[in-house]
Protein backbone atom coordinates (compact mmCIF):
# COMPACT_ATOMS: atom_id res chain seq x y z
CA UNK A 1 0.00 0.00 0.00
CA UNK A 2 1.56 3.41 -1.04
CA UNK A 3 -0.88 5.70 0.30
CA UNK A 4 -4.35 6.16 0.77
CA UNK A 5 -5.14 5.82 -2.85
CA UNK A 6 -2.75 3.58 -4.58
CA UNK A 7 -1.70 -0.76 -4.24
CA UNK A 8 0.64 -1.97 -5.78
CA UNK A 9 0.40 -5.73 -6.88
CA UNK A 10 2.99 -8.68 -7.52
CA UNK A 11 2.34 -12.88 -8.39
CA UNK A 12 4.47 -15.09 -9.27
CA UNK A 13 3.65 -18.75 -10.25
CA UNK A 14 4.81 -21.78 -11.76
CA UNK A 15 2.44 -23.94 -13.82
CA UNK A 16 2.39 -27.22 -15.03
CA UNK A 17 -0.61 -28.49 -17.56
CA UNK A 18 -1.13 -32.63 -18.98
CA UNK A 19 -2.21 -32.41 -22.07
CA UNK A 20 -6.49 -33.09 -21.91
CA UNK A 21 -7.73 -36.24 -23.66
CA UNK A 22 -9.50 -34.13 -26.69
CA UNK A 23 -6.03 -33.02 -27.31
CA UNK A 24 -4.03 -36.47 -27.24
CA UNK A 25 -7.39 -38.08 -28.75
CA UNK A 26 -9.60 -35.73 -30.54
CA UNK A 27 -11.04 -36.55 -34.06
CA UNK A 28 -13.07 -33.76 -35.55
CA UNK A 29 -13.96 -34.45 -39.44
CA UNK A 30 -17.04 -32.06 -40.23
CA UNK A 31 -16.78 -32.41 -43.96
CA UNK A 32 -14.18 -29.24 -43.60
CA UNK A 33 -10.85 -28.34 -41.91
CA UNK A 34 -9.89 -31.91 -40.11
CA UNK A 35 -8.86 -31.56 -36.50
CA UNK A 36 -6.53 -34.48 -34.93
CA UNK A 37 -5.21 -35.09 -31.44
CA UNK A 38 -1.65 -36.37 -30.80
CA UNK A 39 -0.87 -38.95 -28.08
CA UNK A 40 2.41 -38.11 -27.40
CA UNK A 41 2.40 -34.32 -26.47
CA UNK A 42 4.27 -33.38 -23.51
CA UNK A 43 3.10 -31.43 -20.64
CA UNK A 44 3.34 -28.18 -20.24
CA UNK A 45 5.23 -26.10 -17.62
CA UNK A 46 6.00 -22.35 -17.01
CA UNK A 47 6.22 -19.27 -14.63
CA UNK A 48 3.84 -17.04 -14.90
CA UNK A 49 4.59 -13.23 -13.76
CA UNK A 50 2.63 -10.59 -12.92
CA UNK A 51 2.57 -6.82 -11.35
CA UNK A 52 -0.40 -4.62 -11.38
CA UNK A 53 -1.54 -1.37 -9.63
CA UNK A 54 -4.68 -0.17 -8.11
CA UNK A 55 -5.97 3.43 -7.82
CA UNK A 56 -8.97 3.73 -5.37
CA UNK A 57 -10.81 7.51 -4.73
CA UNK A 58 -13.88 8.50 -4.18
CA UNK A 59 -15.29 9.01 -7.76
CA UNK A 60 -12.21 7.06 -9.53
CA UNK A 61 -11.06 3.50 -9.71
CA UNK A 62 -8.57 2.33 -11.53
CA UNK A 63 -6.94 -0.99 -12.29
CA UNK A 64 -3.53 -1.66 -14.30
CA UNK A 65 -1.92 -5.44 -14.74
CA UNK A 66 1.28 -6.15 -16.81
CA UNK A 67 2.05 -9.73 -16.89
CA UNK A 68 4.09 -12.65 -19.08
CA UNK A 69 4.24 -16.10 -18.82
CA UNK A 70 7.02 -18.12 -20.28
CA UNK A 71 5.77 -21.46 -21.12
CA UNK A 72 7.73 -24.94 -22.31
CA UNK A 73 6.38 -27.15 -24.75
CA UNK A 74 2.89 -24.84 -25.28
CA UNK A 75 0.05 -27.08 -27.29
CA UNK A 76 -1.17 -26.08 -30.36
CA UNK A 77 -3.12 -26.35 -33.59
CA UNK A 78 -0.35 -27.00 -35.76
CA UNK A 79 -1.27 -26.18 -39.47
CA UNK A 80 0.09 -29.43 -41.66
CA UNK A 81 -2.15 -28.47 -44.23
CA UNK A 82 -3.20 -24.56 -44.14
CA UNK A 83 -7.30 -24.71 -43.82
CA UNK A 84 -7.49 -28.79 -44.27
CA UNK A 85 -5.62 -30.29 -41.73
CA UNK A 86 -4.30 -29.01 -37.92
CA UNK A 87 -2.37 -31.46 -35.46
CA UNK A 88 -1.77 -30.86 -31.73
CA UNK A 89 1.35 -30.08 -30.73
CA UNK A 90 4.21 -28.75 -28.80
CA UNK A 91 5.53 -25.15 -29.03
CA UNK A 92 9.31 -25.67 -27.43
CA UNK A 93 9.35 -22.40 -25.99
CA UNK A 94 6.40 -19.75 -26.17
CA UNK A 95 6.10 -16.23 -24.22
CA UNK A 96 2.60 -15.01 -23.92
CA UNK A 97 2.41 -11.26 -22.59
CA UNK A 98 0.19 -8.28 -22.19
CA UNK A 99 -1.94 -6.54 -20.11
CA UNK A 100 -5.25 -5.45 -18.71
CA UNK A 101 -7.18 -2.64 -18.02
CA UNK A 102 -10.22 -1.49 -16.15
CA UNK A 103 -12.05 1.82 -14.73
CA UNK A 104 -14.83 3.43 -13.43
CA UNK A 105 -15.59 6.78 -13.27
CA UNK A 106 -18.80 8.53 -11.47
CA UNK A 107 -18.44 11.73 -13.36
CA UNK A 108 -22.45 12.78 -12.34
CA UNK A 109 -24.13 11.72 -8.94
CA UNK A 110 -25.73 8.05 -10.31
CA UNK A 111 -24.15 7.79 -13.82
CA UNK A 112 -21.11 6.19 -14.17
CA UNK A 113 -18.70 5.38 -17.29
CA UNK A 114 -16.35 2.56 -17.18
CA UNK A 115 -14.19 0.41 -19.56
CA UNK A 116 -11.86 -2.31 -20.10
CA UNK A 117 -9.10 -3.48 -21.91
CA UNK A 118 -6.97 -5.91 -22.83
CA UNK A 119 -3.74 -6.82 -24.85
CA UNK A 120 -2.42 -10.55 -25.22
CA UNK A 121 1.08 -11.02 -27.55
CA UNK A 122 2.07 -15.01 -28.08
CA UNK A 123 5.48 -15.69 -29.41
CA UNK A 124 7.22 -18.87 -30.25
CA UNK A 125 10.49 -17.65 -29.15
CA UNK A 126 12.96 -20.71 -30.83
CA UNK A 127 11.63 -19.79 -34.27
CA UNK A 128 10.64 -16.55 -34.01
CA UNK A 129 7.30 -17.18 -34.83
CA UNK A 130 3.43 -15.65 -33.68
CA UNK A 131 1.65 -18.13 -31.51
CA UNK A 132 -1.67 -18.86 -32.79
CA UNK A 133 -5.04 -18.63 -31.66
CA UNK A 134 -4.36 -15.54 -29.69
CA UNK A 135 -7.32 -12.35 -29.32
CA UNK A 136 -6.73 -9.27 -30.63
CA UNK A 137 -6.79 -5.53 -28.77
CA UNK A 138 -10.39 -5.95 -27.28
CA UNK A 139 -12.08 -3.96 -24.37
CA UNK A 140 -15.47 -2.14 -23.38
CA UNK A 141 -16.53 0.95 -23.18
CA UNK A 142 -20.28 1.48 -21.26
CA UNK A 143 -22.48 3.81 -19.42
CA UNK A 144 -24.09 2.84 -16.24
CA UNK A 145 -27.49 4.88 -14.86
CA UNK A 146 -28.75 3.69 -10.94
CA UNK A 147 -30.89 6.78 -11.20
CA UNK A 148 -33.91 4.62 -10.78
CA UNK A 149 -34.61 3.37 -6.90
CA UNK A 150 -34.90 -0.23 -8.00
CA UNK A 151 -33.17 -0.67 -11.64
CA UNK A 152 -29.88 -0.23 -13.08
CA UNK A 153 -29.43 0.40 -16.72
CA UNK A 154 -26.11 -0.44 -19.03
CA UNK A 155 -25.41 1.14 -22.56
CA UNK A 156 -22.15 -1.13 -23.64
CA UNK A 157 -19.75 -1.09 -26.85
CA UNK A 158 -17.96 -3.89 -27.07
CA UNK A 159 -15.07 -3.40 -29.36
CA UNK A 160 -12.44 -5.96 -31.03
CA UNK A 161 -9.26 -4.36 -33.19
CA UNK A 162 -8.39 -6.73 -36.30
CA UNK A 163 -6.82 -9.65 -36.11
CA UNK A 164 -3.39 -8.10 -38.22
CA UNK A 165 -0.67 -9.64 -40.31
CA UNK A 166 2.83 -9.76 -39.03
CA UNK A 167 4.39 -9.13 -35.37
CA UNK A 168 1.08 -7.82 -33.71
CA UNK A 169 -1.22 -10.86 -33.27
CA UNK A 170 -0.62 -13.53 -35.70
CA UNK A 171 0.33 -14.22 -39.00
CA UNK A 172 -3.00 -15.47 -41.09
CA UNK A 173 -1.13 -16.91 -43.87
CA UNK A 174 0.34 -19.30 -41.04
CA UNK A 175 -2.35 -20.07 -39.03
CA UNK A 176 -5.96 -18.58 -39.18
CA UNK A 177 -8.44 -16.13 -41.41
CA UNK A 178 -7.88 -12.93 -41.19
CA UNK A 179 -10.55 -11.33 -39.25
CA UNK A 180 -11.88 -7.42 -39.86
CA UNK A 181 -12.13 -4.83 -36.32
CA UNK A 182 -15.85 -4.87 -35.35
CA UNK A 183 -18.10 -3.17 -32.50
CA UNK A 184 -21.12 -4.10 -30.93
CA UNK A 185 -23.71 -2.60 -28.80
CA UNK A 186 -25.45 -4.07 -25.98
CA UNK A 187 -28.21 -2.53 -23.51
CA UNK A 188 -29.03 -4.12 -20.39
CA UNK A 189 -32.33 -3.37 -17.89
CA UNK A 190 -31.55 -5.55 -13.96
CA UNK A 191 -33.92 -4.68 -11.36
CA UNK A 192 -32.31 -5.13 -8.08
CA UNK A 193 -33.32 -8.11 -5.87
CA UNK A 194 -36.76 -8.32 -4.53
CA UNK A 195 -37.65 -9.89 -1.67
CA UNK A 196 -39.96 -12.08 -1.86
CA UNK A 197 -40.18 -13.53 1.56
CA UNK A 198 -39.41 -17.18 0.69
CA UNK A 199 -36.90 -16.03 -2.14
CA UNK A 200 -35.28 -13.16 -3.78
CA UNK A 201 -36.28 -12.42 -7.39
CA UNK A 202 -34.53 -10.47 -10.23
CA UNK A 203 -35.76 -9.03 -13.38
CA UNK A 204 -33.42 -8.85 -16.07
CA UNK A 205 -34.03 -7.47 -20.15
CA UNK A 206 -32.12 -6.65 -23.08
CA UNK A 207 -30.74 -5.79 -26.23
CA UNK A 208 -27.17 -7.60 -28.04
CA UNK A 209 -25.91 -6.21 -30.84
CA UNK A 210 -28.46 -3.73 -31.57
CA UNK A 211 -27.18 -2.61 -34.45
CA UNK A 212 -27.36 -6.64 -35.99
CA UNK A 213 -24.09 -6.00 -36.83
CA UNK A 214 -22.25 -9.10 -38.64
CA UNK A 215 -18.75 -9.73 -37.66
CA UNK A 216 -16.72 -12.68 -36.81
CA UNK A 217 -14.81 -13.86 -33.68
CA UNK A 218 -11.37 -14.69 -34.27
CA UNK A 219 -11.42 -17.28 -32.20
CA UNK A 220 -14.65 -19.20 -33.25
CA UNK A 221 -14.76 -23.11 -33.24
CA UNK A 222 -17.74 -22.39 -35.31
CA UNK A 223 -17.77 -25.39 -38.52
CA UNK A 224 -19.26 -25.92 -41.73
CA UNK A 225 -20.99 -22.91 -43.12
CA UNK A 226 -21.89 -21.28 -39.79
CA UNK A 227 -19.25 -18.29 -39.88
CA UNK A 228 -20.74 -15.04 -38.14
CA UNK A 229 -21.55 -14.78 -34.97
CA UNK A 230 -25.51 -14.23 -33.79
CA UNK A 231 -27.18 -10.95 -35.07
CA UNK A 232 -29.57 -8.94 -33.02
CA UNK A 233 -30.62 -10.54 -29.93
CA UNK A 234 -33.65 -9.74 -27.47
CA UNK A 235 -34.01 -11.61 -23.87
CA UNK A 236 -35.76 -11.33 -20.50
CA UNK A 237 -34.81 -13.40 -18.29
CA UNK A 238 -36.01 -14.27 -14.50
CA UNK A 239 -34.01 -15.28 -11.54
CA UNK A 240 -35.16 -17.09 -7.78
CA UNK A 241 -32.29 -17.19 -4.95
CA UNK A 242 -33.26 -18.79 -2.52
Amino acid sequence: KLNNYTDLTFNLARSFRAAALEERFQYIDLGGVIYLGNPDLDPENGYYIDLGTRFWMNNFNLKLNLFVNYVNNYIIDNPVVKDSLYVKDNVSKARVYGFDLSFEYEFVKSLVFYGSASYVRGEDTEQDLDLPEIPPLNGKLGLRSNYFKYVTADFVANIYDNQTDGKINVDPSKWQVHTPGYVTYDLFVNSIPLDLMLAKLTLSAGVENITNRAYRNSLATNRGIIKLEPGRNYFVKVSLNW
